[in-house]
């Protein structure tokens, strides 16, 4: 089975995070105004079930 992960990169603080957000140019980290992120890294992993009896 692939699983997808997403994990978000490149992150602004403080006023300068809340000037991004207003510019639509970032989006909030868990709804959190001072933190905002622009890019996301999604990647896979594959899982191999072991059969144990």
């Amino acid at each position: 089975m692939i699983k997808y992960y997403t994990r978000a990169c490149n992150f602004y603080y403080g006023k300068y995070s809340e000037k991004l957000l207003n510019l639509k140019k970032t989006l909030p980290l868990n709804g959190n105004k001072n933190i905002s992120f622009d890019k996301i890294e999604v990647f896979s992993r594959h899982n191999k079930k072991l059969n144990l009896k």
